[in-house]
């Protein structure tokens, strides 16, 4: 059994594989001020529905783009689960050549979507990370993370209007009826959620003509991928789980040499 956990900005979404299979996967907030102990304690917690499985883990592996959070999950998985988990890094040996100027400011989770999205669908594939920022990343045929864009994510856009502008609010994110708001809430919803999704496809769009093979796929993932699933006109496919099968490919990959006990 694998522990898989990806620490973003916003939420931290951990998952508990068997082989290949994701047994369940939670997503919970990614809170600053949090200790090892709480870290380790909300781990086992979430995954108390099986206590048997908890047990039959004999490796973990995480990735982070908050890193006072990584050395938090990092000793609480090795004082609550006895293993010493794998840190994904641009150093990791993924499969795949990271073709970025300066490697170290790939985050970590850009990598495991990379590796995921490569190794489900081949490439050319493009991948777009709904997480605190949007991220719409390319992979190449020959396995090469090509590099992509980074954009506000939507509920950080959706914060930063209502936190700026005296008359606007927070609202609650439903993808709106109509691109003509009547109201306010339907304006902001309109927006904020047509604002990302032609962004969105846009940037597919100028990636596919930059990349020189025909793009296999555009998969998306992340907490608020499905909202735009049905609205854009590039995003082929939902995978809501690719990130922690980025993890699970690259723990594979590394477990003869990996050394779970602490």
């Amino acid at each position: 059994m694998l522990l898989a956990i990806d620490i973003g900005n916003t939420h931290t979404v951990t998952g508990l594989f068997n082989k290949d299979i994701l047994v369940n996967y939670f997503r919970i907030s990614s809170r600053d001020s949090i200790t090892a102990d709480e870290a380790g304690l909300d781990l086992r917690n979430i995954f108390s529905f099986n206590e048997t499985l908890l047990n039959q883990l004999d490796g973990a592996i995480l990735c982070s783009v908050v890193p006072t959070l990584t050395s938090v999950y990092n000793s609480a998985v090795r004082k609550y689960f006895n293993l010493k988990p794998y840190i994904l890094t641009h150093d990791t040996d993924t499969g795949i050549v990271i073709d970025y100027e300066i490697p170290n400011q790939v985050g970590a989770d850009r990598i495991a979507d990379a590796v995921a999205a490569y190794n489900k669908y081949g490439g050319p594939s493009i991948v777009v990370d709904f997480g605190t920022a949007i991220t719409v990343d390319a992979i190449s045929s020959d396995g090469r993370y090509l590099g992509g864009a980074i954009a506000p994510g939507i509920e950080a856009s959706l914060a930063g209007l209502s936190r700026r502008a005296a008359q606007l609010f927070q609202v609650p994110l439903f993808p709106p009826n109509r691109a003509l708001g009547k109201n306010t809430v339907e304006s902001i919803q309109a927006g904020i959620i047509y604002g990302a999704v032609g962004l969105i496809d846009e940037l597919v769009i100028r990636i596919k003509g930059e990349i020189d093979e025909p793009v296999k796929k555009v998969v998306a993932t992340g907490g608020l991928a499905e909202m735009v699933f049905g609205i854009s006109k590039t995003i082929d496919e939902i995978d809501s789980t690719l990130t922690l099968n980025g993890l699970r490919i690259v723990y594979e990959r590394l477990n003869k040499d990996f050394s779970e006990a602490v």
